[in-house]
């Protein structure tokens, strides 16, 4: 999933995991539903309803360059990519620090 939201964040908006029919698969169809009942009927206040092109849209919007992470864009592009645990926590932490350390 991480590399479909990444996709998404990168502006591609055709993605079939993002889609009603790939999330109800497995039996995961009564979950979504389960929630979208809830939202409709205010048993969750504030809570948006199930619409996975708005959340496409949203991603599209936000972008790479939007992440508020404190890393630089080639940073994010090097996390995104890694396959090194070591690499990803360290890319995280710089974040962290530099979020911890901004004025």
């Amino acid at each position: 999933m991480t590399r479909v939201l990444i996709r998404a964040l990168k502006g591609e908006t055709d993605l079939e995991p993002l889609t009603p029919g790939f999330q109800d698969e497995g039996g995961r169809g009564p979950l979504r539903a389960y929630y979208d009942a809830q939202v409709a009927g205010g048993g969750w206040p504030g809570l948006p309803p199930t619409d996975y092109a708005s959340i496409i849209a949203r991603l599209n919007k936000v972008g790479v360059g939007g992440l508020d992470n404190k890393l630089s864009d080639a940073e994010n592009e090097r996390l995104f990519v890694t396959r090194d645990p070591i690499e990803m926590v360290a890319l995280v932490l710089q974040g962290l620090r530099r979020q911890l350390t901004a004025p």
